[in-house]
């Protein structure tokens, strides 16, 4: 009886165990169904939505300095990511633009995955050192100056004798360099933002002619006591020459070299171009040719430097090797030199033949083109030189010295039209510095 009931509840045990997997296969099957036909009601994250937006400015001029805000037009309320280009040019936070030096740069508005730009071109700041002539120097002297775009900049107060021949602008930091007149005599003078600091000991006489900023080091270059100088950051050295006659008119900074620029008196009391790199000395000219190097440029290696020779001829030296500028009949002189890409700039004066009249001329790749700088004409009568050139995104911007056609003062053109500079006496420009 027992073995009956054993095998009865193994039978019944079977069955269950089958209708049990009977019963789980269904459920499963079941819910199999149910996903599957959940999943044709579910919907995958959304693509991000493309807008269509613009900005109300798409192109800007504007001034170092300015600022102007931009409004996206078409975002809904949505975040906006703004950038510049060119950050050292232009900045941008919350579409108000800030510009920080002359250049170009793009303003980029984005909401989503769509963007809008807008094109700035920032003129540069222009800054023009010299001084303010007297006509009535009894009791105010000539006034060192400097100006920035055409705002005039007084470094002195009239009480001695001063002139600014250099200028170089470092980010934020504005350096002059120039003479001021003493008890003792010329002193040699270094202004950082207004600030006057004596290069030279005060007394011996002494001249700073040229200056240049690179990496926080401030190198000046002059005279004192009669030979040519080198100050770096304050520290005076005697370049080498050979009569202990020199002056030093120019210096350039390339690839850590320092390069100078001058001349030197030889024994017939003639000076004589020179230039020193490393404090070498590497003479232009042979003694007696009464000859001086004005200025200086080093581009790619090769080092630019342009003054006269033989008393008459504006000269153009690249490495040593000399080219004449100018016609033999005439009396010239370059002053300053600038390379600009593939070309090379060089401003300065030419007399007439038949008078003895310094005219302006600019000389690009060794040919003269002053009449395509200037559309506003000089009277044949002009006597003046142009002190220095500068090149920047095109725009050739050029200082005379002196301009006889308005009253002996000095001239700014921009393109070849004269631009306003703010004085209330004779301006003379030495010097010019566009960033």
């Amino acid at each position: 009886m027992k073995k009956r009931i054993d095998f009865q509840n193994n039978v019944m045990g079977g069955q269950f165990v089958k209708l049990m997997r009977f019963v789980l296969l269904a459920i499963t099957l079941n819910v199999a169904i149910i996903s599957c036909s959940k999943s044709d009601d579910v919907s995958l994250p959304p693509e991000e939505t493309i807008m269509n937006i613009s900005l109300d400015q798409t192109s800007l001029k504007m001034n170092v300095g300015d600022e102007q805000q931009l409004n996206v037009i078409g975002a809904k309320g949505q975040s906006i990511s703004w950038s510049s280009s060119d950050p050292a040019i232009a900045t941008v936070g919350d579409g108000v633009v800030t510009t920080r030096k002359g250049g170009k740069a793009v303003i980029t508005a984005k909401v989503g995955n769509a963007q809008a730009t807008c094109s700035l071109n920032i003129a540069p700041d222009v800054f023009i050192a010299g001084y303010q002539y007297n006509p009535n120097n009894v009791t105010i002297r000539d006034i060192a100056f400097y100006w920035k775009n055409g705002v005039a900049i007084p470094l002195t107060d009239g009480r001695n004798f001063a002139v600014a021949n250099a200028i170089y602008v470092d980010g934020e930091d504005i350096y002059v360099s120039g003479n001021e007149d003493s008890t003792t005599g010329l002193i040699a003078m270094l202004w950082k933002n207004g600030q006057a600091i004596p290069l030279g000991n005060g007394s011996n006489k002494s001249v700073a002619n040229d200056i240049v900023v690179v990496d926080g080091d401030v190198h000046v270059v002059g005279k004192e006591n009669g030979r040519a100088m080198y100050w770096k950051n304050g520290i005076g050295t005697v370049l080498p020459d050979v009569n202990g006659v020199s002056e030093a008119k120019a210096v350039f900074i390339y690839e850590g070299d320092v390069y100078i620029a001058g001349f030197y008196g030889d024994q017939f009391d003639l000076p004589v171009a020179v230039y020193w790199k490393n404090g070498n000395f590497i003479p232009l000219a042979n003694s007696g040719e009464d000859s001086g190097a004005n200025d200086i440029f080093v581009h790619e290696g090769d080092v630019h430097i342009t003054g006269y020779k033989n008393n008459r001829l504006a000269t153009h030296w690249i490495n040593g090797t000399v080219s004449v500028l100018s016609a033999a009949s005439n009396y010239a002189a370059g002053h300053t030199v600038l390379v600009d890409g593939d070309d090379v700039y060089i401003a300065g004066h030419e007399s007439s033949s038949n008078d003895d009249k310094d005219r302006c001329r600019i000389w690009k790749n060794g040919m003269n083109v002053t009449a395509t700088f200037l559309t506003e004409k000089r009277s044949n009568s002009t006597t003046g030189f142009y002190s220095s050139i500068f090149v920047w995104d095109k725009d050739v911007h050029i200082i005379d010295g002196w301009n006889t056609d308005v009253f002996n003062i000095g001239l700014y053109w921009k393109n070849g039209l004269i631009e306003p500079v703010e004085s209330n006496n004779l301006p003379i420009f030495n010097d010019l510095f566009v960033r």
